[in-house]
């Protein structure tokens, strides 16, 4: 829908330069690009996407209007509601079996996973790792792994202390 509504952008996967630390030499990104426009959508090593949820999903969420399918085919959509305005036709039903559980909300309707993509994309706001991420991560690791195995430590020494302390003293 977004190549539709960009009047169908070139799409071109971008690849990582070359194999380093922790890289495979493979796809980090996805680029669309229309003329000097560019718009690169980045993907994780499964090739999946980072999705900027706005908020509970569904029709009580507020997130996105919900227009009912019934309504729009009887006619009780008033003209012009959906004029100018990206549609996504999907399902919240239960039954439809297109519900997803999301960091957001443990039942989550699919359509509203596309329509938070999309609208993340539109306005500029698509999920980013910063370069710094792995380098954070491997810190993190290291501070944190000396400081837990600290902590356990002293655990099992206060467990052994409680034990041979005789019973009603501190």
């Amino acid at each position: 829908m977004l190549r539709v509504y960009g009047n169908a952008p070139a799409v071109r996967p971008v690849l990582t330069a070359s194999p380093g630390l922790g890289g495979d030499g493979g796809l980090v990104a996805i680029e669309l690009a229309q003329g000097a426009q560019r718009l690169r959508i980045p993907v994780d090593v499964r090739g999946g996407v980072r999705v900027p949820y706005r908020g509970p999903g569904g029709p009580a969420g507020g997130s996105f209007d919900y227009l009912s399918a019934a309504d729009l085919l009887e006619g009780r959509v008033a003209a012009g509601t959906l004029s100018g305005r990206l549609v996504l036709v999907g399902s919240s039903a239960p039954g439809v079996f297109d519900l997803r559980s999301t960091p957001v909300a443990a039942v989550y309707p699919g359509v509203e996973v596309h329509a938070n993509l999309l609208s993340g994309l539109l306005d500029g706001r698509g999920p980013v790792v910063p370069d710094w991420s792995r380098g954070y991560e491997v810190a993190q690791l290291l501070v944190g792994r000396p400081c837990w195995r600290c902590c356990c430590r002293s655990c099992v020494r206060l467990r052994r202390w409680a034990r041979r302390s005789p019973s009603g003293s501190c």
